[in-house]
């Protein structure tokens, strides 16, 4: 994973680089707000239905000590007015989040492919004719999308969320280890077995996925490019038929998972649909 990753931020334009890293430390600090936040709500609950856990508890204890409450019930309105201010300001940061980081993955994309055209006009013509111009058109007008929009997004969520989950976990293993770290095991090695079985199979199908769509434009490209020629020569059915067959394959059902998104990591927000695609070189 950090080596895609790596491989993605390599990518960036130099001016694009610090952006990300401003995006990556808000992610990060969403997401500790939001394990913050719901850690609070567990002991917030028991305080609501058992007043005297302030007193038996030494954390609550603290924390009633030095509020400055006068009485249990002036203590509950404290912490769900704490509870309140901290998903205001979370949901407040996750909003600017998504409009700065959609904002910036629009930017990278749009560098990337003029970067790819570039690089493709300056290619000596002797290597250009060596590559079927389908497949450029597909790398210059696809795969920044996948590279930024589907792949770093997917990462950088994992990498930000796991820091909820962590603030979570702590909580959860205080409040009941036992109970805990049974859930932990049983969700935690069914996941393990999970992509210890399918990561291989997965990526077979997304290669199969990414071959078909080249495959897709290309015959379209090919059809419509020489669309005068086709009709004065009688062909339309020969190149429908060759679509067809390709655009068939797109739809067996052992392509289903990849197609329709289900190989996502569990939980991300902004998966890909397939494995990640190599960056272009």
């Amino acid at each position: 994973m950090f080596r895609e990753l790596r491989l993605c931020f390599g990518l960036l334009s130099p001016d694009d680089k610090p952006r990300w890293a401003v995006l990556m430390t808000l992610l990060m600090m969403g997401s500790l707000l939001e394990g913050v936040s719901i850690s609070v709500i567990f002991p917030f609950i028991q305080v609501v239905t058992d007043p005297s856990r302030i007193e038996s508890t030494q954390f609550l204890a603290w924390l009633y000590t030095h509020s400055g409450a006068t009485s249990a019930k002036t203590f509950l309105l404290l912490m769900a007015g704490l509870i309140f201010l901290a998903y205001l300001v979370k949901n407040g940061l996750s909003l600017f989040n998504v409009y700065f980081g959609m904002q910036l993955i629009k930017s990278s994309e749009a560098k990337l492919a003029t970067q790819l055209l570039w690089s493709y006009l300056r290619t000596p013509y002797a290597l250009q004719i060596q590559r079927n111009s389908a497949e450029m058109l597909r790398n210059a007008s696809q795969l920044p999308q996948v590279v930024f929009g589907s792949v770093t997004v997917a990462y950088v969520d994992v990498l930000t969320e796991s820091l909820a989950l962590t603030a979570i976990l702590i909580t959860l293993l205080v409040a009941d280890p036992f109970a805990t770290a049974t859930v932990i095991l049983v969700i935690g090695g069914t996941f393990f077995l999970f992509y210890r079985t399918y990561p291989r199979k997965l990526t077979k199908l997304g290669f199969e996925k990414n071959d078909i769509a080249a495959r897709l434009l290309k015959s379209l490209q090919q059809s419509l490019g020489v669309a005068r020629d086709v009709r004065i020569l009688g062909r339309e059915v020969h190149f429908r038929d060759r679509f067809a067959a390709i655009a068939a394959e797109r739809d067996e059902p052992h392509l289903a998972v990849v197609l329709h998104g289900l190989s996502s990591p569990p939980g991300s927000h902004g998966a890909p649909a397939s494995p990640p695609e190599s960056p272009p070189g």
